[in-house]
């Protein structure tokens, strides 16, 4: 198999996902307003930890897709066993 030809047939997760998964979420009206998609989004600030007198923030919380029905009212989606929660 030739080398140039392999990146080819290897997809990462982004284009799978862009490939399947937004066609999907677009025909179920998922971008027609008020409705929105937004791919590989942050949707915390991350966990307040006091300890004493000091503070630090836990890491952010990331979903692959975040589906707002209106404005206010996000539903964050991410595909079972992500490698990023192991």
């Amino acid at each position: 198999m030739d080398v140039r030809n392999f990146s080819l047939l290897v997809a990462n997760e982004a284009d799978t996902c862009r490939k399947y998964v937004v066609p999907r979420l677009q025909a179920a009206g998922w971008e027609e307003t008020p409705h929105s998609i937004h791919e590989q989004c942050h949707f915390t600030a991350g966990r307040i930890v006091v300890t004493g007198r000091s503070a630090t923030r836990q890491r952010r919380k990331r979903a692959d897709y975040l589906l707002r029905y209106t404005r206010d009212l996000p539903i964050a989606a991410s595909p079972e066993g992500h490698a990023e929660d192991s």
